[in-house]
């Protein structure tokens, strides 16, 4: 990936890019460096998942001699997302957390994920944002995704009227337009494959190991020639 992850540390997650040889994106997603050190957790849209988890598989293929030995695996079948944002969502949530984790700033940082329990249901937790406020993501088995939905949706209904302020369901379009707000970038909308991070505004997802003497290849990435020629060159 455009991203240095070589000293992240376990819990980081990390918004990236990943390019093609032309140096255009592919994807843009977060990747998650697993708590417990088991390995990496990528988690892309639902609108691009499988394109993305495609386009991952086959360019470990065919640079197997670069990756070496990997497991990649497709949890999309296993796995849901809910996601609470909003300046009250710390507040409505801890109450929920039922392991004893803190998800206050100081215990539970921006781009960072722990493993917890909410309503006792285990489930890896992200503190991330896509609208631009405080939110947290719950990635939770399908098994225990309703029972979550509806603890969480019953909590939202006792704050909203105990503290006059809305809680409401939104979805994909919601998301959107408040991402839109903030300038961020949509894969689906304003970037394509045709189009590389630096053309794109995203420059920060590749800059680090663009900036990083390549000699030895440890800061190598598909795309990488492409983009050191479009910094010269300019756009």
């Amino acid at each position: 990936c455009g991203a240095d992850l070589h000293d992240k540390e376990l819990g980081s997650v990390t918004y990236t890019t990943l390019c093609n040889k032309r140096g255009g994106v592919e994807a843009d997603l977060t990747i998650a460096k697993l708590p417990d050190g088991t390995g990496y957790y990528f988690a892309a849209g639902g609108q691009t998942l499988t394109k993305d988890f495609n386009w991952i598989k086959s360019a470990i293929e065919k640079n197997s001699d670069r990756f070496g030995d990997v497991f990649l695996q497709d949890a999309s079948d296993d796995v849901d997302m809910i996601s609470v944002q909003g300046p009250h969502s710390r507040e409505l949530l801890q109450s929920l957390v039922s392991s004893g984790h803190s998800l206050s700033n100081e215990d539970f940082q921006f781009s960072t994920c722990q493993n917890i329990e909410v309503c006792n249901i285990p489930l890896l937790c992200m503190r991330l944002t896509f609208v631009g406020e405080l939110g947290f993501e719950f990635h939770v088995s399908k098994n225990a995704s309703r029972e979550l939905y509806e603890a969480i949706k019953k909590a939202g209904k006792i704050y909203e009227a105990t503290n006059s302020v809305q809680v409401r369901d939104a979805g994909y379009r919601a998301i959107d337009s408040l991402s839109a707000e903030m300038n961020y970038r949509h894969w689906h909308a304003d970037v394509s494959n045709r189009d590389t991070p630096i053309e794109a505004g995203i420059g920060f997802t590749v800059l680090k190991k663009l900036k990083q003497d390549n000699s030895d290849g440890n800061f190598d990435f598909i795309g990488r020639e492409a983009l050191e020629e479009q910094m010269k060159i300019g756009i």
